[in-house]
């Protein structure tokens, strides 16, 4: 519905501040919530709260649920991010604009292998340098055959969307960009012993890197992949 606004979402769920956003909601507007109600609220949350798409569906659905409020709120989260909620023209509306993803929980920390992983634009994917010169690369998502016995590993973690291999660098994206707080150490093993020999791509007639810049940007667009 608005790129700004979901920007902002992302950059909640990306910087683990879903719970601080939700508590300052509930504090001002959710109190009234009936127990069977519940479930619904906080699976439309989860929703506005991630890489998810929030349509005008889920805009109703959470109006018609939450109700008259009778107030409207402003509030200023951790990463900078400006949440505002509460009546407009006589229906409840919730948004959010501002703030950057921090993601503070997974890297501003001491890392002490070979690999050290890095942030990228998209908060589901990280990247994990592998030293080497830079080279074409080789692009997999879920659901391809014949995969380099590497990256089947790391596509038996259930949750990794697609992986991207060059000689330098191997970049691997999750469904969802807060299952990094748990995934992160794991995948980061997995990758460190997997291509522990620099400077090696798996061999595929899949796309490489330029070939699939298009199409990465598509999805870059719709929430589904990116690189």
């Amino acid at each position: 519905m608005d790129a700004d606004q979901d920007s902002s979402r992302q950059a909640i769920a990306a910087s683990n501040l879903t719970a601080e956003a939700v508590n300052a909601l509930s504090s001002d507007a959710y109190g009234d919530i009936s127990f069977d109600e519940l479930p619904v609220l906080k699976n439309l949350l989860k929703v506005f709260f991630s890489d998810q798409p929030w349509t005008a569906h889920h805009e109703t659905q959470l109006a018609d649920l939450v109700g008259d409020v009778g107030g409207y709120w402003t509030h200023t989260l951790s990463n900078g991010a400006t949440l505002q909620h509460g009546m407009v023209d006589g229906r409840y509306l919730l948004s959010i604009s501002g703030g950057e993803a921090e993601q503070h929980g997974l890297f501003n920390r001491l890392f002490t292998g070979p690999i050290v992983p890095e942030a990228t634009p998209n908060p589901r994917h990280i990247r994990f340098p592998l030293g080497g010169a830079p080279g074409p690369s080789v692009f997999y998502q879920r659901g391809d055959e014949d995969l380099d016995p590497r990256i089947e590993r790391l596509f038996e973690d259930p949750e990794v969307t697609d992986v991207l291999v060059a000689p330098d660098f191997v970049a691997v994206g999750l469904t969802r960009a807060e299952l990094w707080e748990s995934s992160i150490d794991r995948l980061l093993e997995e990758v460190t012993t997997a291509f522990q020999v620099r400077g090696e791509a798996p061999e595929s007639d899949a796309p490489t890197r330029d070939e699939l810049v298009s199409a990465n940007d598509a999805s870059i667009a719709s929430g589904r992949l990116s690189s």
